[in-house]
């Protein structure tokens, strides 16, 4: 039986390449969830995000015996997902500027506020989210998400958002510092909240 942990994700992929369909079914099961959360991010189309989960599970087990091996199946599937996202919403004209679009739409508040309605978190705290999530640009919103919610590196972010590792740095380090500032003693309940949100289920 196969483990449902991202601990042995080297094994599972590897039993995975070779036809293992309870690796297949791990695989899927460990990371369909985040895939979820980050398409409806980028787009607030539920059904084309379902779609497109499934086509990159789909593509993934069809060319399972040609793939090359990875140490992070997560950073793998994201990148597959928002890259398959974005050449459907092309195909379909959903927008005009593509690039600008997948930014634009990146909505971390919803997430936010839902996990804070549920805790109950107080209204002064929920104010200061806020005010912070509308001080960040689009990108930050993205990269933050990667970062804290998804647990990639810089270089494996840089590829997905299309920016320079070192850029991607210094966005992470920006927005730090302009949550520091903004919250002063509070800054651990922010981070408390980002990383809280890969708990939160939107199937």
């Amino acid at each position: 039986m196969m483990q449902d942990s991202e601990g042995n994700t080297d094994y599972l992929w590897k039993e995975f390449k070779r036809g293992n369909q309870l690796a297949f079914a791990s695989i899927y099961n460990l990371y369909v969830d985040r895939l979820f959360i980050y398409g409806s991010k980028l787009t607030p189309d539920r059904e084309l995000v379902k779609d497109c989960i499934q086509e990159v599970f789909f593509d993934l087990y069809n060319k399972r015996h040609s793939l090359s091996d990875t140490d992070n199946i997560r950073y793998y599937l994201l990148k597959s997902l928002k890259n398959t996202l974005l050449r459907k919403i092309q195909r379909e004209r959903r927008i005009i500027e593509l690039n600008k679009k997948t930014t634009s739409d990146f909505n971390i508040e919803y997430s936010f506020e839902k996990k804070i309605i549920e805790n109950e978190i107080e209204e002064e705290k929920k104010l200061l989210v806020k005010t912070i999530l509308a001080d960040l640009n689009d990108k930050q919103k993205e990269i933050l998400f990667l970062r804290f919610m998804q647990g990639l590196s810089y270089s494996e972010i840089s590829e997905i958002v299309d920016i320079a590792s070192d850029s991607v740095k210094k966005q992470v380090y920006r927005t730090v510092k302009k949550i520091r500032k903004s919250l002063g003693a509070k800054t651990n309940m922010i981070f408390y909240l980002f990383f809280n949100l890969q708990k939160v289920s939107t199937f």
